[in-house]
């Protein structure tokens, strides 16, 4: 099972905020959001001038027992019971720089990740990257073939674990441009817990992609793409 695709940064203006995780009392929703800050003096800005001068920010809600939320800056929380703040992050963020923040986790332990993103891109490769976001999923490995078969075939990438704070990923991983098919086991396993179907991959792109928890407690991962997929 394929989760929907993220490909969309805001722009934030803040150097220096605090990420409120607000929750919603409404249905769960696997959805990308966005995350959209003002600065001091924007009423002697363009909208234009802003993004220019701002940090890029994109959410990812991937946790499955939680309803629909709502990331926010620096806002005070209304006591009116119709929002929730689950916690605080404080962050800081770089003008210039591109993030990704990414709810995970079950409710009851709910995770907020940073990461960053870099956009650069590579004329002669494709570059690959795979967070392990997936609570319930022991450390893994991870194989790209041609066809779905690794039997015979070691894994690109090994031994990833589940980290709160700060998620394990395998790094940019350049590949040529050609058809892949991504397969996630447990570490030392050739049990599938996830694999895909063939993916096309063309150079000068990048594609990210993380493996949460599934939409029940014990059900198997699933795989959120990003950017280029």
């Amino acid at each position: 099972m394929l989760a929907p695709t993220v490909d969309e940064y805001s722009g934030v203006v803040e150097e220096d905020a605090v990420i409120k995780r607000l929750i919603k009392k409404s249905i769960f929703l696997l959805t990308p959001l966005f995350l959209i800050g003002c600065s001091s003096d924007d009423s002697q800005q363009t909208l234009e001038q802003q993004l220019s001068e701002s940090s890029k920010v994109r959410i990812i809600h991937a946790s499955p027992d939680a309803p629909t939320i709502n990331i926010a800056i620096d806002v005070a929380v209304a006591s009116n019971n119709a929002t929730i703040a689950i916690d605080d992050a404080p962050i800081t963020l770089e003008v210039g720089k591109f993030y990704t923040a990414i709810a995970n986790n079950n409710l009851a332990n709910i995770d907020l990740d940073l990461i960053l993103d870099t956009p650069r891109r590579i004329a002669t490769a494709a570059q690959v990257r795979i967070f392990h976001a997936s609570s319930q999923t022991p450390s893994i490995d991870i194989y790209v073939t041609s066809d779905g078969e690794i039997a015979d075939v070691n894994p690109l990438a090994t031994d990833i674990s589940y980290m709160t704070g700060d998620l394990s990923q395998t790094g940019y991983m350049l590949l040529p441009a050609g058809d892949y098919v991504f397969t996630v086991t447990p570490a030392n396993s050739k049990t599938i817990a996830i694999e895909t179907e063939l993916l096309n991959l063309e150079v000068n792109k990048i594609y990210t992609a993380f493996a949460v928890n599934g939409e029940t407690i014990g059900a198997s991962p699933i795989l959120i793409f990003a950017d280029d997929f």
